[in-house]
């Protein structure tokens, strides 16, 4: 059997992805920048883009923590409903 990786970015997706992407019916992302300071934590809004209700078809808290000065450095931790047909989009 041979795996095949693909990479899922560096951080969050900033903007709104089409639906069914990144995997999933329902697509995360941001248009919230993450927190400056390390140690930080920052408690922002990830919105659902699905086939439903567009870009923004749902919202989901999501706190972030900065772990060090590197760009992409952060440790996401959803405080929202869990569900498997939804998923993270990542960027570069």
């Amino acid at each position: 059997m041979v795996l095949t990786f693909v990479s899922a970015g560096i951080r969050l997706l900033d903007r709104c992805p089409p639906p069914n992407s990144c995997g999933t019916e329902g697509a995360l992302w941001s248009d919230v920048p993450g927190p400056d300071r390390v140690g930080e934590v920052q408690l922002i809004n990830v919105f659902v883009s699905d086939n439903v209700g567009g870009c923004k078809s749902a919202t989901y808290n999501l706190g972030i923590i900065r772990c060090s000065n590197a760009d992409h450095d952060f440790i996401y931790r959803h405080e929202g409903d869990a569900t498997c047909n939804r998923g993270y989009c990542g960027t570069l």
